[in-house]
């Protein structure tokens, strides 16, 4: 306790005497553990407080983290950093959001971690790092169980169903599908591939989504650079509709042959070639 009063009013006389009773107290407090909040430090350095800790600033607020590696200037390079920036800061964060960034290398990741149980099990999510369009961009595990995986590339796996809201409760002007079969003979099936390769080289089979927004918009939607996206599954409901008035004109066919017989076997009948 007598050694940390003396360092404090050693600071003061930094202002005097420069820079070398300064170095000369850093290298004290540098072999010491330091504590804030009345607690016994346990750590080279912590905070330890009942209430709220805060980091305030006009602008931004951002806790930096630095590692061995060196900069190209030869100093210790900053690693990560997490942040949040206030819409009027104008920093280089995004307005208004909350950061964490990972500075180590090009492809360094950020994993965030709920459970670590005795027998190795692991609830995460990791966001990795790195150029390559068929890296994971995304994992989420789950008793080290791998329940999704998003790739650079857009494509993305799941362990189990994928599923929708669809409650009738949810719903509002509800009206069936008719006639949806001249609607989809106007829409295509297609081999082909991306040009784009880092999509993936395997042949793709789909639809163009240029003909599926004429007959039907609700299952088409633009991003902000006006590239058009289908919604699959909902082509479904229709598909679904095309089943049931396909299968009525069948019914109607079928109706009609029987009928056709009937009059068949009565001609026969009429004309003596079937007592």
């Amino acid at each position: 306790m007598q050694k940390v009063i003396f360092q404090l009013l050693m600071i003061p006389l930094f202002i005097l005497f420069g820079f070398s009773i300064s170095a000369q107290i850093l290298n004290s407090i540098q072999t010491e553990n330091i504590g804030a909040g009345g607690a016994e430090p346990r750590s080279g350095w912590g905070l330890y407080s009942k209430d709220d800790i805060r980091l305030e600033d006009k602008n931004t607020v951002s806790i930096d983290f630095y590692g061995s590696i060196t900069n190209s200037f030869g100093g210790i390079k900053k690693v990560a950093t997490i942040g949040y920036n206030d819409p009027n800061g104008g920093s280089a964060f995004t307005n208004d959001d909350f950061q964490i960034s990972n500075f180590a290398s090009t492809s360094g990741d950020i994993e965030f971690y709920t459970l670590r149980d005795n027998n190795g099990g692991v609830n995460s999510m990791k966001f990795e790092g790195g150029n390559n369009p068929n890296a994971i961009a995304l994992q989420i595990l789950h008793s080290n169980t791998i329940t999704l995986r998003l790739r650079g590339n857009g494509n993305m796996t799941i362990a189990g169903s994928l599923t929708e809201n669809s409650d009738l409760r949810l719903k509002k002007d509800i009206n069936q599908l008719t006639s949806v079969l001249p609607k989809l003979n106007q829409i295509s099936a297609y081999n082909y591939h991306w040009k784009d390769e880092s999509r993936g080289d395997r042949p793709q089979i789909g639809l163009l989504a240029q003909e599926v927004e004429a007959q039907y918009p609700e299952l088409v939607s633009a991003d902000e650079e006006g590239t058009l996206s289908v919604s699959y599954t909902k082509l479904v409901p229709v598909l679904l509709e095309a089943i049931k008035e396909q299968q009525a004109q069948i019914g109607t066919l079928q109706s009609a042959m029987s009928n056709r017989d009937s009059e068949i076997e009565k001609i026969k009948h009429q004309i003596g070639l079937k007592k």
